[in-house]
C-alpha cells in the first residue's frame, strides 16, 4: 500500500499519527526541472538535510535518497563495522545470504 493511503486512513484522533503527518507531509515541498534536467531543492529543505556544497543520489530499490556527500562518506565508514549478513529479522529475508 502506497504511505499516501497509509496515512489517510490512520485515525486522526491520534496525536502521534497526526505529529507524523505533519513532519512527513508538512514538509513536502514540490520541485520542478529547469532545462538542463536539474531540480532545485528549497533553501528550507537543504537546511534541514544539512546539505552542503555536493550531494550523493543513492538508490533503494524502488526509491533514492539525496544525502550530503560528507555525511554519507561518514556513515558508510561508520557501517563498515557493523553486521549486515544477519537479515533472520527482517520479514521476507530470512534466508538471504550473501
Amino acid at each position: 500500500k502506497p504511505m499516501e493511503k497509509i496515512l489517510d486512513n490512520a485515525p486522526n484522533l491520534n496525536r502521534r499519527t497526526n505529529r507524523f503527518k505533519r513532519r512527513l507531509i508538512g514538509n513536502a515541498a514540490e520541485c520542478e526541472m529547469d532545462g538542463q534536467g536539474r531540480i532545485l531543492i528549497p533553501e528550507e529543505l537543504r537546511s534541514y538535510a544539512g546539505f552542503k556544497k555536493s550531494l550523493a543520489l543513492i538508490g533503494m530499490v524502488s526509491k533514492f535518497e539525496i544525502w550530503d556527500s560528507e555525511q554519507w562518506d561518514i556513515g558508510v565508514a561508520e557501517s563498515e563495522n557493523e553486521e549486515v549478513d544477519d537479515l533472520s529479522d527482517v520479514p521476507g529475508l530470512e534466508d538471504f545470504t550473501f
